[in-house]
């Protein structure tokens, strides 16, 4: 597997070194070993997009899909991971990488929404908006109530139309434009460079030649057969024995871990079966951050001004995700990842003038205190709703609650 740059152009180096447990591992022969790895790396992948670290979630996700490829009954599983690395590649502007990756992930599984708004960003990213508004448009059509669709496509639209404007008013190119001669120092230069080239050729043959008549000299010896360095020392059979069999071995997964409840698997500290040297400690909370999130989500209230009209959260309808956090060389990090469906309800005193529903497709770790959502009116008139539920209504109250559950996440886990 090749290894991505890290964001100044040198290699990712101590990062990988920590996590080539993983990276570097085999894949393994069986479904259950594979389900097992993809879902660590997947876990520390979370993580390192949460950290900003997107080269090091790119290596992540590639092994996983590598890991993957050629299984049967994978493709939803592939189209995620494709996804995800899209976004990864993103974030690094690798916008033809994210384009490409983002292009699989509907291929491999044309209903997952996700897929297509990667696909949409992408090339959004790279100012590709007739591209983009196409994307956005497959993507509304798999789910009609996306409301962050039907956003993104009036974005390309406009974008589309203003590039239109300013080609009718940019000026016609010049029908004719005088040709520059090619000036004597630039046919110099040409030459030059022609001279130094096959220059180098030359000499780079002549090191080869000089190298192979002098191998014996530098320090290059025979051993079995094969031509090594004249430090190499390979161990006697009285060495072996004494120092018995080092090789590297996998653990067994379905040894490391028993069938229990969530529970009791959360309190024992999650120390992966790929994580033999104990440089990656994760633990999952995720009973604990459901039950929290939950009272802190339905408390949620909005009041407007000092009208009697109150807008709350009434149900809700949808948590899925998870929740963990991990230990890497000492430090600390938040691993979250939910998708949240909310019903709510507008009420005068008690009588209910208007309810619907609000989701928030992703709350994670690279929202930063700013997460997508739309919302639908169910019953009552949507213009009036709008002052209630929108930016500064209903809809700032949850954003509020979900960032104070991040600090609470924090702070009950903190070293």
């Amino acid at each position: 597997m090749t290894l991505p740059s890290a964001p100044n152009g040198g290699p990712l180096g101590g990062s990988l070194s920590i996590h080539s447990d993983v990276l570097n591992a085999p894949i393994p022969p069986t479904k259950e070993g594979k389900d097992g790895l993809v879902s660590e790396l997947k876990s520390r992948a979370r993580l390192t997009m949460a950290s900003g670290n997107y080269p090091l979630a790119e290596a992540f996700y590639g092994k996983a899909v590598e890991v993957l490829s050629g299984c049967e009954g994978v493709k939803h599983d592939l189209a995620v991971l494709y996804a995800n690395r899209s976004l990864a590649r993103l974030n690094q502007n690798k916008k033809d990488d994210a384009i490409e990756d983002a292009t699989l992930s509907v291929s491999h599984d044309s209903l997952y929404v996700k897929g297509h708004w990667r696909l949409g960003s992408a090339y959004s990213g790279a100012g590709r908006y007739a591209e983009a508004y196409d994307a956005f448009k497959c993507g509304l059509e798999v789910d009609p109530s996306n409301k962050p669709f039907e956003r993104e496509i009036d974005k390309c639209r406009a974008k589309m139309t203003e590039s239109k404007i300013k080609k009718k008013k940019s000026p016609k190119a010049e029908k004719t434009k005088p040709t520059a001669s090619p000036s004597p120092t630039s046919s110099k230069s040409v030459s030059q460079k022609s001279r130094d080239v096959s220059t180098s050729a030359a000499v780079d043959a002549e090191d080869k030649s000089l190298f192979k008549k002098s191998e014996p000299i530098r320090g290059y010896k025979i051993v079995n057969g094969k031509k090594t360095s004249f430090f190499h020392h390979e161990q006697t059979e009285e060495e072996k024995a004494l120092i018995g069999d080092i090789t590297p071995k996998m653990l067994d997964i379905a040894t490391t871990s028993t069938a229990q409840d969530v529970e009791s698997e959360e309190r024992a500290p999650a120390v992966s079966a790929w994580n033999t040297a104990g440089t990656w400690e994760e633990k999952g909370v995720t009973a604990w951050a459901k039950e929290t999130l939950r009272k802190a989500i339905l408390d949620v209230s909005y009041t407007f001004g000092t009208e009697p009209i109150k807008i709350t959260i009434s149900a809700i309808d949808k948590m899925d995700g998870h929740a963990s956090f991990a230990t890497v060389r000492m430090k600390r990090r938040y691993i979250y990842e939910f998708e949240l469906e909310l019903s709510w309800e507008l009420k005068n005193m008690d009588e209910v003038l208007a309810s619907g529903k609000i989701i928030y497709p992703d709350v994670d770790g690279t929202c930063d205190g700013t997460y997508e959502s739309s919302y639908s009116v169910i019953k009552g008139d949507a213009k009036f709703c709008k002052a209630y539920v929108s930016e500064r209504g209903l809809k700032s109250a949850v954003d509020r609650a979900l960032d104070g559950w991040i600090e609470l996440f924090k702070s009950t886990y903190a070293m």
